[in-house]
């Protein structure tokens, strides 16, 4: 299962949210969604999940969210709408500022939210777009991840750890450290002639 199924297996997990503009007689909220409802959701799902429907394998009500609950971050969604025009894609497929062509030092939000299907790098700005709403809009995650080594007469061993998983990439404004201060006219905190900055503090213009 890729990563990305497996981020939306978690969203199917318990029930099935669909938009109102989504609706159909099939699938809409208060009934189920299974076998024989599935043709209902052909454009509502990723083929990986209809697949599962289609074969009697997953039952899951269709609801509505409940009030005040977001399905996607406002303030990511923001940024995204902002970065329209500012970033581009160097030859090798990374994210370059669109002005300059530097490396850029900070992408919050979808670095290309308008895609033209049409456009040669579509699919990596596309797989660039899930890695940043992954390491943005999801966030830090404790993951908890079993590995099993199977042989022919069944399971072999099996390992069972906990993922802690903290992002630097990606993360909102407000998460980023400040840069350490540098002023070579104050002096060399190594030469031992001024104290050493330990606090974080802005840079400096």
């Amino acid at each position: 299962m890729t990563m990305r199924t497996r981020m939306l297996a978690a969203l199917f997990a318990a029930s099935i949210v669909v938009p109102a503009t989504a609706w159909t007689a099939d699938v809409a909220p208060g009934t189920w969604l299974d076998k024989s409802s599935s043709s209902g959701a052909q454009d509502l799902l990723p083929k990986e999940f209809l697949g599962r429907y289609e074969r009697g394998e997953w039952k899951h009500q269709v609801v509505t969210p409940k009030a005040g609950v977001l399905l996607t971050d406002p303030q990511w969604t923001a940024a995204s709408k902002e970065n329209e025009g500012r970033f581009k894609l160097n030859e090798e497929g990374s994210i370059r500022r669109a002005d300059n062509g530097e490396e850029p030092e900070f992408v919050y939000g979808a670095p290309f939210p308008t895609i033209d299907a049409k456009d040669p790098q579509a699919a990596t700005k596309l797989i660039w777009n899930f890695f940043y709403s992954y390491w943005g809009s999801i966030g830090n995650n404790v993951t908890q991840v079993s590995l099993t080594w199977v042989s022919p007469t069944g399971v072999d061993r099996q390992a069972t750890n906990t993922v802690y998983q903290r992002f630097w990439d990606g993360q909102k404004p407000d998460r980023i450290p400040q840069k350490r201060c540098s002023d070579p006219g104050r002096g060399d905190s190594r030469r031992g002639d001024r104290p050493p900055v330990d606090d974080l503090c802005r840079k400096r213009e």
